[in-house]
């Protein structure tokens, strides 16, 4: 009787942890198509006609601070990028500053005239490759913090109760392409991509 009590029991857990909740669609294409409308212009809003839901899968918090992470992290890796191909151009613009210079205290050694137009530009060139360097390495920064700050809520986030669905859906716009894409709706209605 006590096997019998403890298996029923079991499969009785079990069934309740396994069960989905159950899936909205209208609520979610609903959400969807407010999710792409929604902070654009007037004159720019798409016509959608209809959004198809392609697949669902249920997520836990877990999974969704993962998903957050990575696409943090894959935007990271981009910013370092375009930060290090600008140094590599500061680099290059400063040569040729220095070697502008060059002539110039040249031409007046020699008391010649020389046209500083080129070495005003090229100043003023890096002043603004400064400028976006610095630009670049804020970005950078404030994407590193936000990993830290997900990677905190990520070590605390359940991993088991339903957050929401990860789906992916066809948009269908008029007058335009099908445009598919992947969006998170979580439990409380909120999409994300």
């Amino acid at each position: 009787m006590k096997k019998l009590f403890f298996a029923v029991s079991t499969l009785t857990i079990l069934s309740a942890c396994s069960s989905k909740p159950q899936r909205d669609d209208a609520k979610i294409k609903a959400c969807i198509n407010t999710y792409l409308t929604t902070g654009i212009d007037k004159k720019d809003v798409p016509k959608i006609d209809s959004i198809s839901i392609n697949s669902a899968d249920t997520l836990t918090e877990k999974n969704c601070l993962k998903i957050a992470m990575d696409r943090k992290y894959d935007l990271l890796k981009s910013l370092n990028a375009i930060y290090q191909s600008k140094l590599e151009l500061l680099k290059a613009d400063s040569a040729l500053l220095g070697s502008l210079q060059q002539q110039v205290d040249l031409y007046k050694k020699h008391g010649e005239k020389f046209d500083e137009t080129s070495l005003k530009n090229q100043t003023e060139k890096i002043k603004t490759d400064s400028a976006e360097i610095i630009e670049s390495r804020v970005s950078a920064d404030k994407t590193r913090n936000s990993i830290d700050s997900l990677g905190k809520l990520y070590n605390v986030a359940d991993s088991v109760g339903f957050y929401g669905y990860f789906i992916g859906a066809s948009v269908h716009i008029h007058g335009s392409d099908i445009e598919t894409g992947n969006y998170i709706v979580t439990k409380d209605w909120k999409v994300s991509r």
